[in-house]
Formats: structure tokens, C-alpha cells, sequence
């Protein structure tokens, strides 16, 4: 068996062990650790996209120039911030310069991949959760491993940040189900991808699994637009007093009411929006300067939750426009309204306002811009090498 004919299954595994290992690296072994996250945030971005001509090398190399500018003189008293800061912004402007190199059957291959390792950690996060619950498993055991509050018990369950996993295994989930044929695979990974998002308890990631479950409810066979309003009713009925819980506690919120982070994120954006003045907005105040100001203000050294905000202040505002303005311009090739979906531009609000540039931001964008190259190419994409996938 040669190379040539082991390459699909390649990028389907590669797929399956990139949320894999973003996720479950903590309980992994120091050697596998180091290589589970070099895969994530180095080797896939570099597998997927590639600077194919000059424009996009010279405004790489401006913008990490940029990037390298703001950090000089800067005080090394949290370098793991400093690098999970400019690796994430590396990757995001490496993207945004590049353009996919796979071809349409590899990302046929990739995107199920993706979407089969999120199933897996879907079913691994609603497994932990219930034994938890049933008291088979103490949640500080698991808050410590995966480095979540346990304050809250399991209001807000998920394996790491209950915003960021969640979001990150939604995008791969909505990948995955653009291309299996089969509307059982895509019954279960959007059921899965739906309770473990209301269980997580982050409203824009619920809210971007409940629209991309409404736009694909239409395409699915008649047997499977009965079956899930079954299932639906049978689960409330059944499981009445747990949904309520969870369902009161999501509403709570939605509604401001809640354990979450409406009123720390004001306070945070309150903070940063005071100290804009005309040099910072021009030049920026340089890298993890907002995050100084937090100290300052609030005593915890922390990111403000909102990518554009961030980036705008360190960076200044004409140097985010410049590094956003490959990506409006790949959107409008696209095409804004025509072949992109609403739940796009809800992923896209996500990222850019209630995301702050970490460790996941930079893989959480290589998906996000995957997704939309996968809109930008779906003409070719229904290649028939593909074999029993297809665009769902």
C-alpha cells in the first residue's frame, strides 16, 4: 500500500486528532503533550494553507514585522502569555495571507475528520458529565486536570474553558456534516454537538449550534424531520427535572441573571474603552498592554474577551484594519449574502468580540477561514472522487 492511496485516510485522522488533542492534551504525557500541541497550532495550519504569491508574503511579513514592533521593550514577566499571544496572531495573519492548498477530496477527508474527532470529545464531555452527576467522578478531580472553575459544580460543564471548547468543537461539528452522506451521522454529531453546547451554557455557542441545526432540519429526510421533534418530546418528558436545570440556568443566562461573565466582560471592556486616547488608537500600546490595564483596574492579570477590542488597543486601530481587510475582502469573493450562511457571521462575531487571543484563537480561526473556503469552493467540492461523502 502506497502513499498515494493512504493519503485520505491521513486527513481524516489528522482531522479526528486535532480536537482530540486540543482537548484531551492534558492527560496526556509530557512528550505526547508537546507534540499533541505542536500538531494543533503549527503543523495543521501549515498542512491546510500555504502563501501561494508575493502579495501575501510581503503582507505577512509586514504584519508579523508589525507584530514584533509592539513587543520590543516589553517587560518578560508572563512570557507563556507573550507567546500563546504572538503564536495565535502568527497564525491568524499566516491564514489571512494564505490560501488552502488541499485539494476539494482532501477537504472532503479533513472536514469529516474534524467533525468525527468533535463527536468524540461530544460524547467524552456528556460521559464525564454524567458520571459526575451520578457521583462516580469528583468534578475537582476533573477541574483540575482540564483547569475549569468547580465552584459552580456542573452549571457550565466542559472539558477546559466552557466558552472556547464548545465553540471550537461547533465549527469542527459544522465541517464535519457539510459532507457525510449518511443523515444517521448527521442526526447524532449535530444532537451531540447541541447538548454538549447547552450543557457548556455559552450563549453564542448555543445559539450558533441551534441556527445551524435550523438550516440543515429542512435538508434531512422526511424519517429524520419526525424523529427529532420525537426524540425532542421523548428526552423532555423523560429527563423533565434535569432539562429544567439546565434549561433555567441557560435561560437565567441569556437573560444577564447567571453564573456567567456578562458583568466581569462590561467591567473589562469599561476598563479599556477609557483608556483609548489618539496614540494608543494610532499607534497601539503594545502587546498585553490591555491586559496590564486589567491589573490595574481589577487585580487579576487577564485577557479582555473580545479579539477586535484587544488587538485594536495594542495594535491601534489602523493596524487591526489592516490585518482584517484580506479577510472582508476573501468574504466578498464568496459572497456575503449569497453563499454564506447566517451562522457564519455568528461564528464570526464570536471570535472577533467574545473571544479573547489565546492559545485556541489562532486554531479556532484556521477552522473558521477552512469553512469558508469551503463555501468559496463548493462548486468543486461536489467532486464525485469523493466516494460516499458529499456537501450536506
Amino acid at each position: 500500500m502506497n502513499m498515494l492511496s493512504l493519503k485520505p485516510y491521513i486527513f481524516i485522522l489528522m482531522g479526528i486528532l486535532v480536537p482530540i488533542c486540543v482537548v484531551l492534551s492534558p492527560l496526556f504525557p509530557f512528550l505526547m503533550k508537546q507534540s499533541a500541541i505542536f500538531l494543533w497550532m503549527i503543523a495543521f495550519p501549515l498542512v491546510v494553507f500555504s502563501i501561494k504569491d508575493r502579495s501575501g508574503l510581503l503582507f505577512f511579513l509586514v504584519a508579523i514585522s508589525i507584530v514584533f514592533a509592539q513587543s520590543y521593550g516589553l517587560a518578560m514577566e508572563h512570557p507563556q502569555k507573550l507567546f500563546s499571544l504572538v503564536i495565535s496572531l502568527m497564525t491568524m495573519l499566516y491564514v489571512i495571507s494564505s490560501r488552502c492548498r488541499l485539494d476539494s477530496d482532501s477537504i472532503h477527508k479533513l472536514a469529516v475528520g474534524l467533525g468525527f474527532g468533535a463527536f468524540f470529545i461530544n460524547i467524552i464531555t456528556i460521559l464525564a458529565m454524567y458520571l459526575v452527576s451520578s457521583g462516580v467522578m469528583d468534578i475537582r478531580d476533573l477541574a483540575a486536570i482540564f483547569d475549569f472553575p468547580d465552584d459552580i459544580g456542573i452549571f457550565r460543564f466542559a472539558l477546559g474553558n466552557a466558552i472556547e471548547v464548545p465553540f471550537l468543537i461547533s465549527i469542527c461539528t459544522i465541517l464535519g456534516t457539510r459532507y457525510l452522506r449518511s443523515h444517521w451521522l448527521i442526526f447524532l454529531l449535530i444532537s451531540l454537538n447541541m447538548l454538549a453546547a447547552s450543557i457548556a451554557q455559552s450563549r453564542g455557542v448555543f445559539l450558533i449550534a441551534l441556527v445551524h441545526m435550523i438550516f440543515v432540519y429542512p435538508k434531512l429526510n422526511l424519517f429524520f424531520k419526525v424523529i427529532i421533534p420525537s426524540v425532542c418530546v421523548f428526552s423532555f418528558v423523560y429527563f423533565f427535572e434535569e432539562i429544567c436545570i439546565v434549561t433555567d440556568s441557560l435561560v437565567a443566562r441569556f437573560s444577564g441573571d447567571d453564573y456567567g461573565s456578562a458583568d466581569a466582560r462590561t467591567l473589562m471592556l469599561n476598563v479599556v474603552f477609557e483608556n483609548f486616547d489618539g496614540r494608543i488608537a494610532v499607534f497601539g500600546g503594545g502587546l498585553l498592554t490591555s491586559q496590564e490595564l486589567l491589573v490595574e483596574a481589577m487585580g487579576v492579570f487577564q485577557s479582555v474577551e473580545a479579539a477586535i477590542l484587544e488587538i485594536s488597543y495594542e495594535l491601534g486601530i489602523l493596524t487591526a484594519v489592516m490585518f482584517f481587510l484580506p479577510l472582508s475582502f476573501r468574504m466578498m469573493r464568496v459572497g456575503l449574502v449569497k453563499n454564506i450562511p447566517i451562522y457564519f457571521y455568528l461564528i464570526m462575531g464570536q471570535i472577533f468580540l467574545l473571544l479573547p487571543v489565546n492559545t485556541m484563537f489562532g486554531l479556532v480561526f484556521v477552522v473558521t477561514v477552512l469553512l469558508l473556503d469551503c463555501y468559496r469552493n463548493d462548486g468543486s467540492l461536489n467532486d464525485p472522487s469523493a466516494g460516499t461523502l458529499q456537501k450536506a
